[in-house]
């Protein structure tokens, strides 16, 4: 299937099979506030366990300069350790703005200007340090990823890629993400409901994503 999924991805429109995020066609006003419930199971040889739940909220605010989305993303685990992780973006764009996030490995605070990063880490064990960096292209933050599939303009044929930054604990630095339209699907939902959906891809780095996303509400 994912051998498949990249074929659909190579025989993509040249001129949608973006080079760089700035030819991304991502377009926030299409997406509502909403507060949603995830769950994250591991599926084993005879039986499925939760391993993690998470909140996550998405709100329409005004800032400084206009319009922007707060998501607010709270997850704890099966041990009871829980992450906290606040994202500011523009209304529009989802370029990020401001981002703060507090797991059990320290706390992070982050502002954004296009290709520039700037804040403190402040790791559980050992000294806090400054972060000044200017990458060589401008990019997504990792923590709204199912936003930005929600955002893009989803013909069947829709491919591009971006590129998506995650802060501490994670490695510093971009990493890139390869989305496209894989196909259409037809899921049930409440008794009697059904949903029209489309499922986008998102190649990651050593794994992949597949969102299945309602062709009305996004």
């Amino acid at each position: 299937a994912a051998r498949a999924s990249r074929m659909l991805l190579m025989d993509a429109p040249r001129g949608e099979s973006a080079g760089s995020t700035s030819r991304t066609a991502i377009d926030g006003r299409l997406l509502t506030p909403g507060i949603d419930t995830l769950y994250s199971i591991a599926l084993r040889a005879h039986s499925m366990d939760t391993i993690g739940v998470a909140i996550q909220t998405l709100v329409r605010s005004t800032g400084r300069d206009g319009d922007e989305w707060l998501q607010v993303y709270h997850y704890k685990d099966a041990d009871s350790s829980s992450a906290l992780d606040s994202l500011v973006m523009d209304y529009a764009t989802l370029r990020p703005l401001r981002h703060a996030r507090r797991t059990p490995h320290g706390r992070v605070h982050l502002t954004y200007d296009g290709a520039r990063v700037r804040g403190v880490v402040e790791p559980t064990s050992g000294a806090a340090s400054q972060i000044d960096t200017t990458f060589e292209r401008s990019f997504f933050g990792s923590a709204a990823f199912d936003l930005i599939a929600r955002a893009l303009p989803l013909p069947a044929s829709y491919a591009t890629e971006v590129y998506l930054y995650n802060p501490h604990p994670s490695p510093p630095g971009l990493y890139r993400a390869r989305m496209w339209v894989e196909r259409s699907d037809v899921i049930q939902g409440a008794p009697g409901g059904t949903y029209d959906c489309w499922v986008v891809v998102g190649a990651l780095p050593g794994s992949d994503m597949r969102i299945w996303i309602d062709k009305r509400s996004r």
